[in-house]
């Protein structure tokens, strides 16, 4: 469940105690989602081909300089695995439990809503909102899961190896596959 060592909740590594926070990651936990979602993202894309909007085209830099590669890296393996897991699964999951509890079925209530607001999040970026919803939302199922389990530090490293590989997989079988 949440951590309730060093102060607050779900953090893993404020717990002071520990002799080193990094021993102690699950790791099969971490890169357990990853797999999953990858081979989710690319079938469910296979089957039903989003089409970008003009704002997600737009907003796309120009692949040209090996700064938009950094700034993609830390934007998509950084940035946004910890701020989208610290206001979904440490802030919202955490809210949701003290309104509903611990018991099983709350913590499926719980999982449930916040996976469906992070997935709702990313609509807007395929002219078909439900497409992009239902292919994101199993990620959320499975890293509010992976916070569940084991804290939002957990959530994040999850988070951010699927972003990390996607980003990358996408950018190949486009280049290969889609021209």
């Amino acid at each position: 469940g949440l951590s309730k060592k060093g102060g607050l909740p779900g953090s893993f590594f404020l717990d002071i105690e520990r002799n080193s926070c990094l021993q102690k990651i699950d790791w099969k936990l971490v890169l357990l989602p990853t797999p999953v979602l990858v081979f989710w993202s690319f079938t469910w894309f296979a089957l039903i081909p989003p089409e970008p909007t003009e704002l997600a085209l737009a907003s796309s830099p120009e692949w040209n300089s090996w700064i938009v590669y950094v700034y993609t890296f830390f934007s998509a393996s950084i940035l946004a695995p910890v701020t989208e897991e610290i206001l979904y699964r440490h802030f919202a999951m955490g809210l949701l439990a003290r309104w509903f509890g611990s018991s099983k079925p709350a913590v499926v209530i719980n999982i449930g809503i916040t996976s469906l607001i992070f997935a709702m999040a990313h609509a807007g970026v395929v002219t078909e909102d439900w497409i992009k919803i239902v292919q994101i939302l199993p990620a959320g199922f499975l890293f509010g899961w992976v916070n569940y389990k084991k804290g939002v530090e957990h959530a994040i490293l999850s988070h951010s190896v699927y972003n990390t590989l996607v980003i990358p997989i996408s950018s190949l079988i486009e280049h290969f596959f889609m021209r």
